[in-house]
């Protein structure tokens, strides 16, 4: 026997980011007397999130009108510029929300248990301090869908696997090709569209195929001799590589991370060690091996997780011998 509630994942955009997100950014928008969320959404340093600049202006004049990537970018700075503009109940609901956020929307779990028991508790505690502020934002059942989730998971494997999201794209595929379209078959128009897509992506990435089916159709692919599957040329591939605009139309871009444990930065003159901002933080440990070497004066750092870390930027560290982590400042 099939049980529809185990069978079907919840849609974490309609349920998260269409549900409680958006109704506490609406909710903050209409309250907004003194006008500061916009200005200070668009002073907000948003470096660190890998994200482009907020524009406080159309982030809360359009309010009604977000995608899913504008919820994600406020939910994460949302703690940060509403910290003196909200009550303790509805700033502790933020901070909640912007806690949950990043634990659905991840690409890999390690741990599934540990993972899903973070998830329940961020999932109620984001219930019990809405239930704090109101009980107007529990009149519809998105509440009680984003119970199941931890159990999706569990089932599904991650939220963003089941997302709908990315699936939203091909919606102006299907306007196209039924505009386009003689109107007699426009499910066919609209499936011989995306097979075409699919196909140029397998040639381009360097996917086989096999010219005997080509030349008689009545062979089958999986009965193919061995010596007739091809690829198209060195020239057409070589595209992806050369071309960053066709490879991440086609989403085959490759995601380059930078090796951990490295300074990076533009190669200029190099200096003597007293010149640089390790001897002026740390005067009295000299190291007697490098006292006539140079050093390049680095512009960023990339710890172990490959994120780059600029100079000014804040970051998170914990040393080996402590259990607390702290905030430092990359200088």
């Amino acid at each position: 026997m099939v049980d529809s509630y185990q069978e079907t994942p919840i849609k974490i955009l309609h349920v998260i980011l269409l549900g409680s997100n958006k109704y506490f950014w609406r909710d903050l928008v209409q309250n907004d007397l003194e006008g500061k969320v916009d200005v200070r959404l668009s002073s907000f340093d948003v470096s660190g999130l890998g994200i482009s600049p907020l524009n406080g202006k159309t982030l809360v004049r359009y309010a009604g009108s977000f995608t899913g990537r504008d919820f994600r970018s406020i939910t994460q700075c949302a703690p940060y510029v509403l910290y003196d503009l909200l009550s303790d109940e509805k700033l502790a609901a933020w901070v909640s929300l912007s806690k949950l956020v990043p634990l659905i929307w991840q690409p890999v779990i390690h741990g599934c248990n540990a993972h899903i028991g973070l998830l329940q508790h961020g999932i109620r505690t984001l219930l019990l301090r809405t239930a704090r502020w109101g009980s107007r934002w529990f009149t519809e059942p998105k509440s009680h869908l984003l119970l199941h989730l931890p159990g999706h998971v569990r089932r599904f494997g991650p939220a963003m696997l089941f997302a709908t999201e990315a699936f939203e794209s091909c919606n102006a595929v299907f306007r196209a090709k039924s505009v386009h379209s003689n109107l007699q078959s426009p499910s066919q128009d609209i499936a011989k569209a995306f097979v075409q897509g699919n196909r140029v992506r397998h040639l381009l990435s360097g996917g086989f195929f096999s010219h005997e089916h080509l030349d008689n159709s009545s062979n089958h692919p999986e009965v193919a001799t061995r010596s007739s599957w091809c690829q198209i040329g060195a020239g057409p591939r070589n595209v992806m590589q050369y071309d960053e605009t066709v490879a991440d139309h086609l989403g085959l871009a490759p995601v380059t991370k930078m090796k951990g444990g490295k300074c990076v930065g533009k190669l200029s003159a190099k200096v003597p060690p007293r010149q640089t901002s390790t001897s002026s933080q740390l005067p009295r440990v000299p190291n007697p091996s490098r006292q006539f070497a140079m050093f390049w004066k680095a512009e960023a750092v990339v710890p172990l997780d490959g994120d780059k870390c600029e100079l000014g930027q804040h970051v998170l560290v914990q040393s080996a011998g402590t259990a607390a982590p702290f905030v430092t400042k990359v200088r």
